[in-house]
């Protein structure tokens, strides 16, 4: 990493992430031992969470943000409506002391040095496995959306971006940025199903960005084992646990192996073993804990 840029690694988190965050800096620490600051966002954290995370090495609480309300994902009644969105500051001025900010989902774990895509000099992002770009609206043939995307100019159905990870170069955050992209979740508000994941594919279709088609940097655990078995596990970087129900049983059972298993070359193997053999339990892949 240049010794004379600063960098940082920016998470969103609410009270019923916590734990996961703690896992997730853990994971930092045993796996990416020279990581930069953590930026931790959140929109009212208890006390004690926040003692919590600033006590682990290199961690940065920042100023409580109301952040920018809007749908949940998948519409999901009781879902969260603020904290998702706190990644859209990413876009503001309000880190301009660093060069380049990753963003990491607080259930992810990281295996391997993120140096090099911390040093990219462009916006970084990752294909999602599942989705396109047509499937990221609550009704695709919505009059209104319809008729939005024509004005704007926008096409869809190329790969979608998964905004489990993405990094944020300086050239990108501005006071125009950020108006832009808050005026993107306005005008397409109603039709929002990813939440800020559709407005920041807007953003990139507006901005004429592709994701990266590289699995490595954001593996999203919950695909059918034979995706694991043609990577390898030993060549992921960041694995993502999305997909579960928020206190799953499931999630955390993976995510607490990934940690412990998935920091040692010779480990991670009997870790992918175990990560197939829990997600082939039930039929079609379901949640252990569906509430």
């Amino acid at each position: 990493m240049n010794s004379h840029r600063k960098h940082a690694i920016s998470i969103s988190v609410n009270d019923n992430y916590v734990q996961y965050a703690q896992w997730l800096l853990e994971s930092l620490r045993r796996n990416w031992p020279c990581y930069p600051a953590v930026l931790v966002q959140h929109n009212g954290l208890s006390e004690h969470a926040k003692s919590t995370l600033a006590a682990i090495p290199g961690v940065k609480i920042c100023s409580e943000n109301s952040s920018i309300e809007g749908p949940p994902i998948n519409l999901i009644d009781g879902a969260d409506t603020q904290a998702t969105y706190l990644r859209l500051n990413l876009w503001s001025t309000d880190f301009a002391e660093y060069d380049n900010i990753l963003y990491l989902d607080a259930d992810t774990i990281v295996l391997k040095p993120l140096d090099d895509l911390l040093a990219a000099n462009e916006f970084t992002i990752f294909s999602d496995p599942i989705y396109s770009t047509a499937g990221m609206f609550a009704n695709g043939e919505d009059p209104e959306l319809k008729a939005f995307l024509v004005q704007d100019g926008l096409t869809l159905g190329r790969a979608m971006a998964n905004a489990g990870v993405f990094v944020v170069p300086k050239h990108c955050r501005s006071e125009a940025a950020s108006s832009h992209i808050r005026s993107l979740l306005d005008r397409y508000r109603r039709h929002l199903r990813f939440s800020d994941q559709t407005v920041i594919n807007l953003w990139l279709l507006k901005a004429g960005i592709s994701p990266a088609d590289d699995q490595r940097y954001n593996f999203l655990v919950k695909q059918p084992p034979a995706v694991l078995d043609r990577i390898g596990i030993n060549n992921i970087h960041v694995l993502h646990f999305a997909g579960f129900s928020e206190q799953s049983s499931r999630r955390k059972l993976l995510m607490k192996l990934a940690l412990q298993l998935g920091s040692s070359e010779l480990t991670k193997p009997l870790y992918g073993l175990l990560q197939k053999l829990l997600l082939e339990v039930g039929p079609n892949y379901r949640d252990m804990n569906p509430n």
